[in-house]
């Protein structure tokens, strides 16, 4: 297999064209290890993996590729029919054979490796495969390459986990979950994973873009993958520098929870909200600190409180 090796050395950055997405919280961040990937020469330093170059507000890391072993991703310009002509910025992007269409019985991958700091992940995809064999599938290590999950369905990160953009999914040729069929226009994939209450972090993030097709050659021009981006997404209050003055107990809670300010502010008022952002309950005060949440269904919330005027959000877990 032919590996592409994107090293990232940033401090802290189907069916036909069926896609769905779920509107990420309005209060994420995105402020620790971004890191932006075109793939033009234009753009890049040099082809030294820890040179990085900044443009417009983004980060640009050069790509490595290793020629000792086979495989169809390539780097360059598509130049296919059915739309598969262009990059979808610039002029390159990363393709399943830039020219030809895909063969048979292929399994080629290429990885990006990040700091902890990016466990997020969103890229621009555009695919023609055989639908329900062939495809895309995207796997995730931290653990340095021993241990890989799916990130379709699985995370290996301690904290929540949603996939918020992905067109439909499919079991393919080896079993895994990934995306199948024909895209009529580019696509997006977007994941996030973000930590709570975390004091440590893993030293890298291992991201493989793997691709397999079965026995029957039929014709199909493959998958480009362009502008992929990592990067962490924090709920403020949960990490580091933002860390919340909140406490929640317990929590993981199951009838009653308890809230308090290490500040000792007032608290003006309370929401909750659910994975996808909805709000699902107004707490009325008066003069408690203590929250019921015996008729939420169990899963992961977000519990924002108005401390004397200022927002502190902090996650909890209702069993």
């Amino acid at each position: 297999m032919r590996q592409i090796l994107l090293s990232c050395f940033l401090f802290c950055s189907i069916i036909i064209s069926a896609q769905w997405c779920y509107s990420p919280y309005e209060f994420w961040e995105e402020n620790t290890g971004f890191a932006h990937y075109h793939f033009d020469d234009s753009l890049l330093v040099s082809i030294d993996s820890s040179d990085y170059e900044y443009i417009s507000g983004n980060y640009f890391f050069p790509p490595i590729i290793d020629t000792t072993n086979t495989g169809i991703w390539q780097i360059g310009t598509p130049q296919k029919g059915g739309g598969f002509d262009s990059a979808y910025s610039y002029n390159k992007a990363v393709v399943t054979d830039i020219i030809n269409s895909y063969p048979s019985n292929d399994s080629s991958y290429f990885d990006i490796i990040t700091n902890a700091w990016s466990e997020s992940i969103r890229f621009k995809i555009k695919f023609d495969t055989d639908t329900l064999r062939d495809g895309f599938y995207l796997t995730v290590s931290n653990d340095g390459g021993i241990t890989w999950y799916n990130y379709l369905i699985s995370s290996p990160f301690q904290g929540d986990y949603w996939v918020l953009c992905m067109p439909n999914i499919d079991t393919l040729i080896n079993g895994e979950v990934g995306i199948s069929g024909s895209s009529n226009d580019w696509e997006m994939v977007e994941i996030r994973s973000f930590y709570y209450g975390v004091k440590s972090l893993n030293d890298t993030t291992l991201f493989r873009f793997n691709f397999v097709s079965d026995s029957i050659d039929n014709g199909k021009n493959g998958v480009i993958i362009d502008d992929i981006e990592t990067f962490s997404s924090f709920l403020p209050g949960s990490v580091g520098e933002h860390e919340s003055s909140l406490t929640i107990y317990p929590n993981p809670g199951k009838n009653i929870i308890q809230v308090s300010d290490r500040l000792n502010r007032p608290i003006d008022k309370m929401v909750i909200y659910n994975q996808i952002g909805e709000m699902v309950k107004v707490i009325n005060i008066n003069g408690s600190d203590k929250v019921d949440v015996s008729t939420l269904p169990a899963g992961h919330y977000i519990l924002e409180v108005d401390l004397d005027g200022k927002m502190e959000r902090q996650a909890f877990i209702k069993e």
